[in-house]
């Protein structure tokens, strides 16, 4: 089965992940977009004020050692594990789980958004 652009099923259906590999020369380092098989990382877009993050994912190999995250490889509903957490010191906390596209907020998220679960934003192609 062809899945077209960047293995989605329906390439008129917006992503939810998208996924990147990371590259490094002498001459620089940085992220092409990619088959989910390959990718390093993913983008994704969390609603609140994190927005678009781009996390280390899966078991291929990096250059460089650093934690990362398991996915499923789905660009239209993307489960992350584990958690997310990210803050801006004293203005907010995001603390998220992410399963088939929805974001989770954990109890000790910013109250804005503490216990409250809505979908991922879609990634810009």
């Amino acid at each position: 089965m062809d899945r077209g652009l960047w293995g989605r099923k329906n390439p008129d259906v917006m992503m939810k992940a998208k996924p990147f590999k990371y590259w490094k020369t002498e001459d620089g380092h940085g992220w092409t977009p990619c088959e989910p098989d390959e990718a390093t990382h993913v983008e994704l877009n969390i609603p609140g004020p994190q927005g678009c993050s781009m996390l280390p994912v899966n078991e291929v190999p990096l250059p460089f050692t650093t934690p990362r995250w398991k996915w499923n490889k789905d660009m239209e509903k993307p489960t992350i594990d584990p958690s997310i957490r990210t803050e801006a010191r004293g203005r907010w906390v995001c603390h998220s789980v992410i399963t088939d596209g929805v974001v989770h907020f954990c109890t000790d998220s910013t109250p804005e958004f503490s216990g409250k679960s809505v979908p991922l934003l879609n990634v810009e192609d």
